[in-house]
């Protein structure tokens, strides 16, 4: 759950970055792979072990791991307030 927090916390730091404008190349590589990873996150172990059997594009099993993130952030929208405000902050006080 630690690292899941860690990638949860990126994730939201780049989007308060990305408020702001483009993000440099190095930075967009880092919130790519954070969003990648949350869309990981919320694919079943299911699905994964059935993959190479029903051929699943990675962007179609990223498409429905980000479809459940969202849902997720809906139902905890507290939250994910919570955490965009802590983001934007921790940004801010960066610059």
């Amino acid at each position: 759950m630690h690292s899941f927090l860690t990638i949860l916390a990126t994730y939201y730091l780049c989007s308060a970055m990305m408020d702001l404008g483009p993000l440099p190349e190095d930075q967009a590589l880092r919130c790519s792979t954070a969003t990648a990873s949350i869309g990981a996150s919320f694919i079943t172990p299911e699905e994964l072990s059935h993959i190479s059997e029903i051929a699943l594009a990675q962007n179609q099993m990223m498409s429905r791991g980000l479809s459940r993130f969202q849902s997720w952030q809906a139902e905890n929208r507290d939250m994910v307030e919570d955490f965009e405000d802590t983001a934007r902050n921790i940004f801010l006080t960066m610059q």
